[in-house]
Order: structure tokens, then sequence, then C-alpha cells
């Protein structure tokens, strides 16, 4: 709500004004008097110098208390755990979305959450004396308060990786850039008195150049740092250990595998070769009780690095190919899983000169079909905690019951034994997980001091994380779970969402099944009906209907049907591991959940997800292989349907990574991802057409490809063009679809296989210009007015509506010389042969506007003095462009907008309407004679108006919200870096706004224009999340409702957020503090007089005729 001060202004003059008695008196002096008889002169300064400060204050928008989550919901998500420690009832995560957090252990709930930069990774977390201490690449050592997540002390400074820093959001997704190796940098604590306490504590950190590095740990205070002697200037991986006394590294270079001890008084090292080079990762190494252990991988031979002595073990013999090892810095066991699913337990003794390693335990899957095992990690004294370096956590799936048991192996017996040591604690029995909640990867157990029993973290392959105890019963009858184990679940999977659509839901009366906004009987039937359904509830002691307004979910909104103004929809988000969420748009409610894999996670990542009709959605994924071009490449397509989540068909395309196009065209009847597989029905209604194009292999393939759908896209091929994008070449290429002669087999038309040819391309010289961002409209927003007037008095004129634009972003660091910025197929392979490039250091930025269809640029503007990355979002005849402007040190919003040349089409017409005359016979009737259909061919190049507005804020990427006519002002949406969602209105990125000092002419006025200022400011409404935290949003989806003003958006990134936007107001709906009873009353009343007036009126007529 806008609260202006004015009204507290006027306020306080008329407060003032009633404690005043003005007189005059001689008409020559001011008398001023109070009713006590005190002079008011104090009260006049004070009432004045109060008008004065509060009309320096800005105007105040914002929304109130009670509005915040009324019409949006929130799920805050931390993403895939890779990383944890536990103390008390909390534990300190680290995760693949490098984040830190402060999980409540009881409730799920998060306590504390840090973000970190998006290009960081961390590399490791370990909880000591109430802190937290994170490494995170490029070699930054950061100390959190473990209470709070506040920053104790950092080294290093945050620099942002440059390789490919010019990138977009969504285009740095699709680079190819190296990750970072697991062991590019390791950190231990150290206890040099064998306390926890900060005082007798320190920290080493071993980077990738070769350096060891002590720092105190209560503040930021280097103690000493050396270079490891005989190493090289760079290491492939490192890993570092601590002991009371000495540091154990262990490092692989190019030539060989090396290891130091390292004296933590003066820091002096001692070196040791191990042999020939392998490759360490997270899950063949990991740092042991005063020393290293890892495996090759290659062998299955198992090495353990405890003060400068090296032992090893075979387990090839009784394991198999080892794939995974874990252990604890503060124990002495060690657990290595092999592929054949057996997991040995190895435990280590130091025996001063050599360390004695034997395998205990083979324990096998025992019949569950998914096991993982982890350690305890507890806090508290050593009196009054058990002895937690000798007890396994084992977390095992069957039959989708979850068992979480404690074992201890200290059993002396149990050399290479099969069986599991007795059961200390079941920390879970049998408790029911979902189909979708995929197979075991981790679990991570901590010991509660107080209750002396433990509570265990679990987490699945498909990012579901959850929290298991015995719950006493007091405890197990307030909690909302129905297990007596289950304490919480979070859907980590939601903080990678790939794509995600807002569907309509059939609204809840047959009087209006076909979706459109119900008419005036329509409404008065439905209006009758829930006047009836009110009444039955009341008289059935429904306690529910006089409960507050906020709790929905009581009176059945969460149900799968739409209310009557469309604002009731289903939001189906599909994320990177195949897990499919149906969630209400009321509460956030999900109302179903669906694994894709047949067999848990495997290596597809699903991209993208296409609404086919409002009964069926495809979603699309490949594999690992098909990203890197090996002949084992996959993609692989899934048909379900959005109400119940039910998998309709699966299919599989071999070949290179794919393109899922959605065309303007639909059919009807049976629908099918390709020949031989099911037929599905998919009702009455019409089913967009896609193609699944593969440009490396220029191929695409039509879905579905049954014969009326192959027969409508004959009749429009030749009309529909592809274009691809190479970000990592810097081409743009386009593509017609090609003719099915009997060269390429005709029997590949039926199966709706088709060739692509190659007809233009745009080829960007890369050492001096990359490309960015690109964007292209959304053909299917509707388009409510085709002109628009120009705000100077002149006629309207006609936008350019090109619905085969395309807007290009590049980077420039040199300025061309004669470069040939187009090439047909038939040219050399490089447009930028040739051609001499000026460097200069100063970078710009240049939007390109491109024809799709014939290749042509449009339209082309350079910004000098910028710098990426860029961010594009084109509407209609509108382009935005998000940019750093270096000399300004400020962000700039650039809105282009396109109109038609009035006398060159005006030209063309003629033209064509004299031709189509003439093909007539020489008629005479101009109504019979169609105006030519836009083409990319023939229209000519448009008018470009522009502004540039100065923007404070930094951005992940661009949206536009739309409505269900198009009449309402569109809305431009930003993600920004500060992890907020705002809205940049139409009326503010204007082209037309008009610039100069005189006031706005009546055609400006009638236009709704702004004079034009340089500085995008936002206000306290211009954020649609108002104050809450949306992590890293990346992309949105919005929908339009059967409220012309009102659009839906959901927003995913880390966090997922849901709100109702209102771009021009809600001139179409009452607001909810509307008086409906004083309006009922008075109606009531009008009707109440008329009725009684309409009587008299008739009896005094009848009295004037007898009289």
């Amino acid at each position: 709500m806008r609260h202006s001060l004015s009204r507290i202004t006027k306020t306080i003059l008329d407060f003032s004004r009633e404690g005043l008695r003005v007189r005059l008196k001689n008409k020559r002096r001011l008398m001023w008097a109070a009713q006590g008889g005190r002079t008011l002169l104090p009260s006049i300064l004070l009432s004045f110098l109060s008008i004065l400060t509060f009309s320096t204050l800005p105007i105040v928008n914002a929304i109130y208390e009670d509005q915040a989550g009324k019409y949006d919901w929130h799920r805050q998500n931390i993403g895939r755990v890779q990383f944890a420690a536990t103390s008390g009832s909390r534990a300190f995560v680290s995760t693949s979305k490098n984040i830190i957090a402060g999980l409540d252990t009881k409730r799920g709930t998060v306590g504390w959450r840090q973000i970190l930069e998006e290009d960081e990774t961390i590399l490791s977390l370990f909880h000591h004396h109430k802190n937290v201490v994170t490494l995170s690449a490029p070699d930054i050592v950061r100390v959190w308060n473990a209470r709070d997540g506040s920053l104790v002390w950092a080294s290093g400074t945050y620099s942002q990786l440059k390789s490919s820093g010019y990138l977009s959001a969504r285009l740095r997704t699709l680079s190819a850039n190296s990750s970072v190796n697991d062991f590019s940098a390791h950190a231990a604590v150290v206890s040099t008195d064998g306390s926890s306490k900060p005082a007798g504590s320190r920290i080493a950190v071993v980077t990738a150049d070769a350096t060891v590095t002590l720092y105190e740990f209560s503040e930021h205070r280097q103690v000493w740092s050396i270079s490891l002697p005989g190493a090289p200037k760079k290491l492939d991986a490192c890993l570092i250990s601590s002991s009371s006394s000495s540091l154990q590294v262990l490092a692989v270079t190019s030539e060989k595998l090396i290891a130091w001890t390292v004296d933590i008084a003066d820091g002096a090292a001692t070196k040791k070769d191990l042999g020939e080079p392998i490759t360490l990762s997270h899950s063949n190494a990991a740092a042991i009780s005063g020393g290293l252990a890892y495996v090759d991988k290659a062998s299955s031979e198992l090495f353990v690095l405890v003060g400068g002595s090296v032992s090893k073990v075979d387990l090839w013999q009784k394991l198999g190919a080892i794939t995974t090892l874990q252990a604890s810095p503060s124990s002495n066991v060690i657990l290595a899983t092999s592929s054949k699913g057996k997991t040995g337990v190895i435990v280590y003794d130091d025996l001063g000169k050599n360390v004695k390693v034997s395998l205990k335990y083979v324990w096998e899957m025992q019949g569950a079909s998914s096991v993982a095992y982890g350690f305890v990690k507890g806090s508290g004294s050593k009196a009054s905690s058990p002895a937690l370096h000798t007890r396994v956590v084992r977390a095992s799936i069957s039959a989708r019951k979850l068992t979480v048991t404690l074992h201890d192996i200290s059993d002396e017996d149990g050399i290479e034994s099969s069986r599991l040591p007795p059961v200390v604690e079941y920390i879970a029995d049998a408790v029911e997980v979902p189909s979708h909640f995929g197979e075991l990867t981790d679990v991570w157990a901590q010991y509660l001091k107080k209750s002396a029993k433990h509570r265990a973290l679990v987490l699945s392959d498909s990012d579901a994380l959850v929290g298991v105890q015995k719950q006493s019963s007091s405890s197990s009858s307030s909690s909302s779970s129905s297990s007596p184990w289950l304490l919480w679940t979070r859907e980590e999977s939601l903080a990678s969402v790939s794509s995600a659509k807002i569907l309509p839901l059939p609204l809840a009366s047959a009087a209006a099944t076909d979706g459109h906004f119900p008419g005036f009987f329509e409404r008065l039937v439905l209006q009758i009906a829930g006047v009836s359904s009110f009444m039955q509830r009341i008289l059935s002691g429904d306690a529910a209907i006089f409960g507050s307004s906020s709790s929905e979910s009581n009176s059945g909104i969460n149900k799968m049907e739409s209310d009557h103004f469309g604002l009731q929809k289903l939001v189906v988000a599909l994320t990177r591991v195949g897990k499919v969420f149906a969630m209400s748009t009321t509460q956030g409610t999900e109302m179903w959940v669906k694994q894709l894999s047949e067999e848990g996670v495997n290596n597809i990542e699903w991209k993208d997800l296409k609404q086919i009709s409002s009964n069926l959605l495809v979603a699309y994924g490949d594999n690992e292989s098909t990203r890197e071009g090996h002949q084992d490449a996959v993609a692989e397509f899934i048909a379900l349907r959005p109400r119940s989540g039910e998998v309709l068909q699966r299919a599989q395309m071999k070949g290179g990574e794919r393109m899922v196009i959605t065309l303007p065209l639909y059919t009807s009847g049976p629908w099918k991802i390709l020949n031989g597989g099911v037929k599905t029905n998919v009702g009455a209604l019409p089913s967009r057409m896609l193609l699944a194009t593969s440009f490396k292999e220029r191929e695409t393939r039509l879905i579905p490809p049954t014969k009326e759908a192959v027969k409508l896209f004959e009749a429009h091929r030749s009309s529909i063009f592809l274009h691809s994008v190479d970000i990592e070449q810097d081409v743009l290429r386009g593509f017609a679809v090609a003719k099915n002669n009997k060269k390429n087999n005709k029997k590949k038309m039926q199966q709706g296989v088709y060739g692509l040819e190659e007809i233009w391309t745009v080829t960007f010289p890369r050492e001096v210009e990359k490309i960015s961002d690109v964007a292209a409209p959304d053909n299917d927003s509707p388009v409510h007015s085709a002109v628009s007037g120009m705000g100077d008095g002149r006629a309207p004129r006609r936008k350019y509506l090109n619905p085969n634009l395309i807007a290009v972003a590049t980077v420039r660091t040199g300025s061309p010389s004669g470069a040939k910025w187009m090439k047909s197929p038939s040219s050399s392979s490089s447009s930028s042969s040739g051609s001499s490039y000026s460097r200069d250091s100063a970078s710009s930025v240049v939007l390109y506007l491109i024809d799709a269809v014939s290749g042509k640029i449009i339209h082309r503007i350079s910004q000098k003095n910028a710098q990426g990355p860029v961010h594009l979002v084109v509407s209609e005849n509108m382009v935005v462009a998000h940019y750093f402007n270096t000399k300004a040190n400020s962000f700039e919003v650039t809105c282009v907008e396109l109109y038609e040349d009035a006398l060159k089409v005006a030209k063309i017409d003629a033209t064509m309407m004299a031709a189509n005359h003439g093909e007539e016979g020489g008629g005479n009737d101009r109504a019979s004679i169609d105006l030519p259909e836009f083409s990319s061919l023939t229209a000519p190049l448009p008018t470009v108006l522009q502004r540039t507005f100065l923007f404070a804020h930094s951005v992940n990427f661009l949206g536009v919200a739309g409505t269900r006519m198009g009449i309402t002002s569109k809305l431009v949406l930003a993600g920004l870096t500060s992890h907020q969602l705002a809205g940049l209105g139409k009326h503010m990125l204007d082209a037309r706004r008009p610039t100069g000092e005189g006031p706005l002419t009546k055609e400006q006025q009638a236009e709704g224009l702004l004079p034009y200022h340089p500085v995008l400011k936002l206000d306290g409404k211009s954020f649609p999340s108002y104050n809450l935290t949306l992590c890293r949003v990346r992309g949105l989806t919005t929908a339009h409702s059967f409220l012309e003003s009102t659009s839906l958006v959901f927003a995913y990134g880390v966090d997922i957020f849901f709100t109702r936007v209102t771009a021009s107001g809600t001139f179409d709906l009452l607001s909810s503090d509307f008086n409906r009873i004083f309006l009922t009353g008075t109606v009531t009343l009008v009707v109440v007089i008329l009725a009684v007036t309409h009587r008299w009126s008739r009896q005094k007529k009848l009295d004037i005729l007898w009289s």
C-alpha cells in the first residue's frame, strides 16, 4: 500500500490549528493565547519543525505485514549436501551450490545460511569449538560462528574466474568450463595442546602452489608459511592431515606421488617419494586420525600414511574394484565400497615406526536394494560420550523401507567376518520412503549428549535429505510425520530446477469446463451452488468455515481444480536429477512428485520441459556422453500427465545433443514420441508438435511422427527455419528443413526424420568479440495492439513485430576494421579472414538484431566503455539489455523499440496490392485484396528508438510477465544478484520518454509517457519478493489468469518463489479491504426505498385520478 506523508503533515496542521487561537489587536501585532494562559510559541516552533522534517522524507511504498505471504510463497533451499559436521542438535553443511548452512536436525529448518560466490568451490568443512571452518577455491579460509553464521575471519580475497565472466547466467550453464579438482587445496585443524579450545588450535592449509600455511584459529594471524621442498610449482592434487606435533601432506604431480612430514613448531619438512602418480578425489582419498588414506583404483590397493610410514593392504580379492573410500579425521576406521556392493571395514593401528592395517569385516548388501555407511560425529566431553571412533552407522533400503542402525566394530572376533556387528541402537527401523526417494549415497549420525541417543541424516541420489531418530511417545504424537522415526524431509533437488511450467486446472463447475471466463448466467449458477454448499456445511457443523481466511487448506483450496479467476493453477517443475514436482500455486503444497528414471538417478541430466497440451507434458534430457560427443550418446524423452504425474511414454534417440523446439502447429488424435511407440490418447484438445533437432548431425525429428502430423508439417515445411548458437566458437547458423527426395530416402519422411540445410552464418572473431547472450521473442504471448502512439502528435505507428527476430549481445575487446560479418555456407569457414583489428584496451558491448530467416542484420548498436555479462529480453517490438558501464562505474539498462517505416511499408503494400490487382484481371474491389503478412524477405528495415538508463543493480536474468490479452502494460522482471526479484514497468523503460526541460504535451500525457530521467529508481513496490532472500534466482516462468490485470510468476534458482504481479494495478478486481458489508447494506437500502417510493407513487397517482 502507498502511504503518503502529506496525510501526516495535514494531521499535524489540524492539531496545531485546534490548539491555537489567533486574535488581531491594533492591526499591528499578533497576540498568541492558549487555553492554560501559556505562550504557544514553543508549540508553534515544534509543529513547524515537524512539518519541515516530514516534508523532506520520501514517500514510502510498501505492503502491509498481513499481506506478506498471502498471495505468494517461498521455499528456502540449500542444494545437495557435500560436507557435513554436527554439534549438539545442529548440523553444519556445505552444498554443491556453494552454500554453507546451519540446520536444526530436529525440525529440518535452516537456522542460518551463507551464500558464497557462484564461481567458488567449497573444498572442505569441519566444526571446531563453536566455529565452522571452510576452505574454498581459490584458497580462501573462512571461520564462521556456528551459532548465527556470522563471519569471524577470512584469509585471502575472492577473485572471479575470468573464463566465462562475459557470459550471461543463462549461457554460462551451457559453457564447457573445467571444474575445480576436489583436492586443489586442503585444510586441517591442529590441536597443539590436545584440547578443542581455540587458544590451543590452529588451521593448516596446503594449496596447489606447493605452499603450506599455518594460521591461528581464534584470529586471522599467520604463524608461518613454507614452500614444500622438492615440489614443482604446480600440484595436481594435495591433502593434509594433522597430529599433535606434525602435519602429513600428500601431493600428486605429473610425474610422481610425494609425501611430506611437516613439523608444526617450525615448519621443517621431510620429503618421501611414494611412486607413480594416481588420481585423487573424494571417492578414493580421505584424511584419517593422524594421517591420510588413499586407494589406487587400478589395483584396489589401500595405502595408509601415518607419521611418515606407509602400509598397504590388497582389497581386490575380498572386495573387487573399489569405487568409494570413506574415513573420519577422528577415527581409525576406514570404509571401502566396491562395485560388487561389498563394503570392507579396515582398522589401522599406529605402532610407532610401522602402521598395522587389517581388513576386519566384509559386509554385503544382505538383501537391501541400497546401502550407505557413515561415521558418528558427536560433541561433549570424553567422559560423557561413548567411544564414537569405533562406531559405524549403516543405512539400508529394502522394499521401500529405510533402516538406520548403529554398530560397534570394537569386537576382536570379527577378522574378515561377513556378519554385521551387534546393533548398538536402532536410529530408524522400517521407515517407509516414497518411490521417488532414490538410492542411498551418504549417511551421517550425531551423538546427542543430553539424551545419550543418536540422530541420523540420510541423503539419496535424488537430493532428498531426511532426518531420522526414534521419538518418544509425546514428541511422536505432536510431530507432523506419521512415522515414529521420521523427523523431516528436505527435497533439495528443487535447488536445481532446469525448467518449469504453470499449467491450468479444470474449473470446479461443469458450467464453465471449456476454460473460459464464466459469463453472467454461469456465474449466477456457480454462486447458487456455492451458497447451497455453504448452507450444507453449516448444517453439517463444519467448523472450518468459521476459522480464519488464512487456513485455506482446510477449505479445500488445494484441490486439483481452478477457481473462477484462474489464479489457482499447477506449477510443474523439472529438476536436473530427473525429479518432477507438481505444486499448488496457492500455498506451494506438493500435489505429486515423480522420479523419471526407472532405477534411481542415472547419468541423464534433465534439461527441458515442454507443454504439448493441458493434458500432456514432455521432459527431455541427455547423458554425459552426449555432451562429450561419444558414440553412446543418448537423448531421453518422457511424456507424462501433468495432473497425476503418470508416465505415458518413454523413448530414446541416439546421436548428438538435441534441442527441443516447439512449433506453432497443432495436431489431433493419438500422440507418440517415436514410430513403433505406444500411442497415447490426449483427449479432444489439440496437441502441439515438436522438433528434436541435432545441429551437429544436421538432423531433426518430428514429434509426433504420425501421418497427420507429417502431412501438416510438409505443408508448412518451407516456412520453418531454425537457428543454432555455438558459444564455444561464437557462431550463429541458420537452417532450413530440407525436402526429403529420393536421395534422402522418403522412408525417413514417413518416420518424421528430416535433414537440415545451412542457409546463413554469422561468425564473430573470437579473439576480439564473444557472444554474451542471445534472446528471442515469445511468439505465444498475445499482442493486443499492433500500433503505438509516438507521443509527439504524429499518427500512431505500427510496431515492428518480427516473429523471427534474434537479439545477440557480444562483448568486444577490439574494434574491427573491414570485417565481413556475413558469409554464405559456400564461403570460407571463418568470416574474419583477411580482416585486421586494432587492439583497444577499452571494451564495448554490441547489440545485434538479426533476422533468423534471412540472416540479415536488422540493426546494430555499440556501447563504448561497457563490459559483460550482458542479459537480454525481447518482448513484441522491445529489446532490453543490461550491462556494466566502466566509464560511469555503474550498470546500465538500454531499451530499444522497433517501429515500421510508414513510407517504406506503404510502398511495399502498394506494390503488392498492384500485383494482386493485376493478377485478378483488373478488378476494382480493394476490399477483396488482402494485404501481405509480415515477410522477413521483403520487410524494410525498421525505425529504431533507444533510451539508456543508469541502474544500480546487477542482475542474473531478465524476463517478461504477460497477461491474458496483452492489454496490461508489460512488466520486465529482473533477478538481482542481491537475491531479490525486481519489476520494471514498461512506462519506466519506454524508449519514447521525451527529453528536454519543457512540460509534457497533451499527446505525451495521453500516452502516459514520463519525462526522461537518466536513472532508474526502484521503490518498495518494485520488488515482488519484498524482503525475502531468493538465493540465485536464474529463471522464471509466467502464466496469465482470467483477470487481465494479474500475472502468475514462478521464479526458480536455489530457492523457488511464486507470486502474483499486477503491472497496472488491480483495475478489474476489488481490493481485499473493500467494505462489502457496507455495499450490500447500501444496495439493500436503495432497493427498499425504491419499492416503498414506488408504492407511494402509485398510490398518489391513484388518488389524483380519483380526485
